[in-house]
């Protein structure tokens, strides 16, 4: 689908494709001959992905402890069966531990990044362990404009990081130099049953959407959306990020009545979780560009940088408690949109006549 748009000049923008991790030697044979960009500048090559456990709504998330609102399963091993699954109360676990090792140790050995999504606080502690041991085997090459850990890393990702264990998985997560993928929107849409899934604790501050707890400890958080499993609004995401609800509602502990409409009461905002709007901006933007490995070609103004950027009527953080989802989203509209052009001494100059320093493999601008 992607290729043979990139190929017509049909992609409006640029898109990063990940393919099954199981398929990791038909990728790296394809970016040796082809390169890892399409020479358009909009397709790249971003990685490999594989699936750790399930969701939190479905029960699927794979936890330590069992599900809150599920006492009366009991926990199933399925001996034998495809990835070793781990059933009923406590979650889904997706794969094998050895097998995963085994196949992000090709996929690493052979240049390719690794994401692995891991939503349940058991499944990532598994995914550190599995990144921890590869780490400890083969030390990652240095990098030098990327997170700035005790040791640099090979950017391989653990998707979602939506709960997990306690301050010392975020600690291992920045000790074996992954990057944290967390998705805001998921924050919203969760919230109304994250407490009835997984009691007040585990869905408390340090434990579930715990960006602050991950970026105290020392671990580099990109954000993503996560669509089309949520809608596509990233200034809606960045705003869960900052207040940990949506525009036009407050929390519980501030007050306001219930129902629909202006002051409608948010179930579990664990406001000390959230971020500050330059932490939150960066996460979407430059720590976006650094979870894909284009840190060097989007995701900030910057001289000798791709100048895609957005300019809108007001501030995304500037919403009042008293604003409408829809208003808020109405209200922000974009006066103008770039994309395609290269910042060059604080002008935006079109690429067809100028061309970036940073350049990736195979020479795509």
């Amino acid at each position: 689908v992607y290729l043979p748009a990139a190929e017509a000049g049909e992609l409006p923008i640029r898109v990063a494709a990940y393919v099954p991790l199981k398929t990791w030697r038909r990728l790296a044979a394809y970016i040796a001959s082809e390169g890892r960009a399409h020479r358009n500048g909009r397709l790249f090559l971003g990685g490999t992905k594989e699936f750790a456990d399930g969701s939190l709504g479905s029960r699927t998330a794979l936890m330590w402890q069992p599900y809150s609102d599920a006492p009366q399963q009991q926990q199933q091993e399925q001996e034998g069966s495809e990835g070793g699954a781990a059933n009923g109360t406590y979650g889904t676990r997706m794969i094998d531990m050895e097998q995963l090792l085994e196949l992000v140790r090709g996929a690493d050995a052979a240049g390719l990044q690794v994401a692995v999504h891991a939503i349940g606080d058991r499944a990532v502690d598994d995914v550190v362990a599995v990144l921890t041991r590869l780490q400890a085997e083969v030390p990652p090459p240095s990098h030098e404009s990327g997170p700035p850990q005790p040791q640099t890393s090979r950017w391989h990702r653990i998707e979602h990081v939506q709960h997990i264990a306690g301050p010392d998985t975020a600690a291992a997560l920045a000790e074996c130099a992954a990057i944290g993928v967390g998705n805001p929107l998921h924050l919203l849409t969760d919230a109304g049953v994250m407490e009835q899934r997984l009691g007040q604790a585990r869905a408390g501050a340090g434990r579930s959407f715990a960006y602050q707890t991950l970026l105290r400890e020392g671990a580099y958080l990109a954000f993503g959306s996560d669509w089309p499993v949520v809608d596509l609004e990233p200034l809606v995401g960045v705003h869960a990020a900052v207040f940990r609800r949506p525009p036009g509602v407050v929390a519980e502990d501030e007050g306001g009545s219930s129902g629909s409409g202006a002051g409608r009461l948010w179930p579990h905002a664990v406001e000390e979780e959230g971020l500050s709007a330059d932490q939150a901006l960066f996460g979407h933007t430059l720590g976006a560009a650094t979870a894909l490995m284009l840190e060097d070609y989007v995701g900030s103004i910057s001289e000798g940088m791709r100048a895609d950027f957005v300019i809108l009527d007001s501030s995304p953080l500037t919403s009042q408690p008293t604003d409408q989802h829809q208003e808020y989203c109405q209200h922000l509209s974009m006066e103008n949109v770039f994309m395609g052009a290269i910042w060059h001494h604080g002008n935006a100059t079109d690429s067809s006549s100028r061309s970036s320093s940073h350049t990736l493999q195979h020479g795509v601008p």
